[in-house]
């Protein structure tokens, strides 16, 4: 009788999935994975406003060739570490990963302050090495909440897959989100029409 009441058990917050409607199952698991869904659509959101629309545009300060090309190698490494890191770094509560995600929205200024051609901000930063770290930055931290978030927010809900299709369709908003970003961020680094 204790073994029953053990499997019978289901957690308030979760209703059971046999008496609930398809569009109630998909309201009450977006409310409950909502705050990686943010994490998911800002991470993706801030990497694709300046990468790599602004920091192809840096030019190196040293003469050094190839940095265009390199950037893309730094940013890549960093994103395939910042994933293979995400289930040994177990921050499973949203907030600090929402932290993070806000946070990211520095590297805006960021990257304008690295020499970039066509900026009418200050380019404080006059080197390639720190605009490399800043690219590895960018994407050891894109890998890894986006990761992270993914890997997380399924198990918190009484229905995965519902919760899977959500993250999902953050991937997608992020990516469609950060496009659209991506013009109006170069719009303001040269304060003109970028097309």
């Amino acid at each position: 009788a204790e073994a029953e009441q053990l499997i019978t058990v289901v957690t308030p917050s979760m209703p059971t999935p046999s008496v609930v409607s398809d569009f109630e199952a998909f309201k009450h698991t977006f409310r409950d994975i909502s705050s990686y869904c943010y994490v998911i659509v800002l991470d993706f959101a801030v990497t694709l406003s300046v990468f790599p629309s602004v920091t192809a545009l840096v030019t190196s300060t040293s003469g050094a060739q190839l940095l265009t090309e390199w950037h893309f190698f730094v940013y890549n490494i960093g994103d395939f570490l910042g994933r293979r890191s995400a289930p040994s770094i177990r921050i499973s509560r949203a907030t600090p990963l929402l932290t993070l995600a806000i946070l990211r929205i520095l590297f805006i200024p960021a990257f304008f302050a690295c020499h970039v051609t066509f900026s009418v901000w200050y380019n404080g930063i006059q080197s390639d090495q720190s605009f490399m770290a800043l690219v590895l930055v960018l994407g050891l931290s894109n890998g890894f909440l986006s990761t992270r978030s993914a890997m997380v927010a399924p198990g918190l809900s009484a229905y995965p897959t519902i919760a899977g299709s959500i993250v999902a369709i953050s991937i997608s908003s992020g990516l469609a989100l950060g496009s659209v970003l991506s013009w109006l961020v170069r719009a303001a680094g040269c304060l003109c029409i970028p097309f």
